[in-house]
């Protein structure tokens, strides 16, 4: 593990990895592109997350870029979930925060896929009406 790397899983409560085979996993999606990381944090917090793009921010000061991207699922078409830089992945961002049944809100993590909404919402006859793969998150779905 490089220096970054193991500083940046000192700062956070999540994971940071560089390790070969990890990088390959979050290099391609479901577009054509396949772009290589220089890192991949799964974040436990949004605090986790405040940390990483702090991080970059400050490199960036010194003249040091990393590229952030976020992604879900790895669904996505585009490419638009790859980096040379930085991926934060939002798999560990999955839960359900708040429900209020009488307004009809939820509030959820990013990483929450359209199934497992639905899926507490079904619970009180609810449902998200958005077409897309079950396994979809919800911030990459908005």
């Amino acid at each position: 593990m490089g220096k970054i790397a193991r500083y940046l899983n000192q700062l956070i409560i999540g994971n940071v990895f560089d390790t070969p085979d990890i990088l390959e996993a979050y290099s391609s999606d479901h577009s054509i592109l396949k772009i290589k990381p220089k890192f991949v944090a799964l974040p436990e917090s949004t605090e986790d997350v405040r940390k990483l793009i702090r991080f970059c921010y400050q490199l960036a000061g010194k003249n040091i870029e990393i590229p952030v991207a976020v992604r879900g699922s790895g669904l996505d078409e585009t490419g638009a979930d790859l980096s040379n830089g930085l991926v934060i992945s939002t798999e560990k961002l999955n839960n359900l925060l708040e429900f209020d049944k009488r307004e009809r809100l939820v509030r959820v993590q990013s990483g929450i896929t359209l199934k497992e909404l639905n899926t507490a919402l079904s619970l009180n006859g609810l449902t998200v009406p958005i077409g897309g793969h079950d396994y979809e998150t919800i911030g990459g779905l908005i």
